[in-house]
């Protein structure tokens, strides 16, 4: 079992179809805020290893109740922190770090070798198997990231708005500047709203990312102020490759 859909995703690429994975949150659910079920607590129990992103806070309390082996995938990604503007302080988790690493390819190479490590200490029947689907995988990531950084070449240091800070990784991996316009669950002021509108005006800011449930019509305010390409992402989408070249795909041809 997982946390999230990424996960599930990454975790398929290593395992044949004896195994089966199941993603803890559900589709639609916000992980941030998201607090497992009794039912749910005892699906984690009944699962021999349990795959943690390491960032979420119901993970914290899970990791100290579950007889499942507990894998925490962001063991060695480089965290970033403070990007949200909030902080879920319990002693010795990261939960004012950044938790969209999935979003990256960095972030799914090392979280991609935590699982096949996990995997074979778990199930060491199967290693070759996991060794062979990680090194292929780790080949598959690698064309992937020259394909990217080709379509964004000469774009180096571009800017792209989002409503919430959901591609800070991206953009690191990537050279960009993600600017955050959008405030954590709340309307801006009047006089919040324009400022928002005039600072993305000077940074010529051509596309705008957006999630369904952060978008508001304060959102579409500051796009068509803008004249952007408002487009839909989806962080938490079991495809994270898919969702990662659209976006990339959008920043190149809207320079």
């Amino acid at each position: 079992m997982v946390s999230i859909e990424p996960q599930r995703y990454v975790l398929e690429q290593l395992v044949d179809s004896t195994y089966s994975v199941r993603s803890l949150v559900s589709h639609g659910t916000n992980p941030e805020t998201f607090e497992p079920s009794t039912s749910e607590r005892i699906a984690v129990d009944a699962s021999p290893v349990y795959f943690a992103t390491g960032v979420l806070p119901f993970e914290e309390k899970l990791k100290s109740s579950t007889s499942a082996i507990f894998v925490e995938t962001s063991d060695g990604v480089d965290l970033l922190f403070d990007t949200h503007g909030h902080n879920h302080s319990e002693e010795g988790h990261d939960h004012d770090a950044d938790p969209h690493y999935w979003s990256s390819i960095s972030g799914v190479r090392t979280m991609s070798a935590n699982m096949a490590k996990a995997l074979c200490e778990s199930f060491p029947e199967d290693s070759i198997l996991f060794r062979s689907r990680l090194e292929k995988y780790d080949s598959h990531l690698d064309s992937l990231e020259k394909a990217l950084t080709s379509k964004l070449a000469g774009r180096e240091g571009v800017s792209f708005a989002v409503w919430h800070p959901s591609l800070s990784y991206v953009a690191r991996d990537f050279g960009l500047n993600q600017i955050s316009l959008g405030l954590e669950g709340k309307d801006m002021s009047a006089k919040g709203l324009r400022e928002a509108i005039e600072n993305a005006k000077a940074r010529n800011l051509k596309v705008f990312f957006f999630q369904k449930e952060y978008d508001s019509r304060q959102a579409q305010t500051i796009n068509d102020a803008l004249g952007s390409v408002f487009y839909e992402i989806n962080p938490l989408d079991y495809n994270w490759e898919s969702q990662l070249t659209g976006l990339i795909d959008e920043i190149a041809r809207a320079q």
